[in-house]
């Protein structure tokens, strides 16, 4: 295969250049046009897992510290709901924020809770009062607050995110690549 088509990589052809995609606005799939070098074009249509879609629009909080983008060692004085139902946290007394820890859990960041007695976050009262690590200490890389149960299929798409996403391991479910 010469320059001017891509080049082949075991079965899959890569091609030069990359034209966009649809935004994601988390309850569709992205549509990304490929265009070759030769500007010939391929469609592709690519479903990714969305927690805001899961029961029944259910999810209420969804804290990432990945969504962070604080340096290593920073207080967290507020955490921003990823849910888009506007629950972010905060702690506004300096000595009791947890800290942002860069590459924790396969190479991503975690809030570390290091006071178990005066590390709570506050928030919203649509739903929640308040968010506490409940005397927990120790790192949290990311939470998801529904307020419905799950059926069985999505607790697995969650299982499954939660699992690729941070490389665990388990002898409970297998997911798919």
């Amino acid at each position: 295969m010469d320059a001017t088509q891509g080049r082949r990589l075991s079965d899959k052809l890569f091609v030069g250049a990359f034209s966009g995609c649809s935004s994601n606005s988390y309850s569709s799939a992205l549509r990304y046009t490929l265009t070759a070098s030769d500007n010939s074009t391929q469609d592709y249509t690519v479903s990714l897992f969305a927690p805001r879609a899961l029961g029944g629009n259910s999810l209420r909080l969804w804290l990432r510290a990945d969504s962070l983008g604080l340096s290593d060692g920073a207080q967290i004085a507020s955490w921003s709901d990823e849910s888009g139902q506007g629950n972010s946290v905060t702690q506004a007394t300096a000595g009791q924020r947890p800290t942002f820890k860069a590459g924790r859990v396969n190479g991503l960041p975690t809030a570390t809770f290091a006071d178990a007695a005066n590390s709570p976050l506050t928030g919203p009262t649509s739903g929640m009062t308040a968010v506490s690590n409940a005397n927990f200490e120790g790192d949290i890389a990311e939470v998801m607050f529904f307020d419905s149960a799950l059926s069985q299929s999505e607790t697995d798409k969650v299982f499954c995110y939660l699992n690729t996403k941070y490389n665990l391991s388990s002898t409970r479910k297998v997911c798919e690549s």
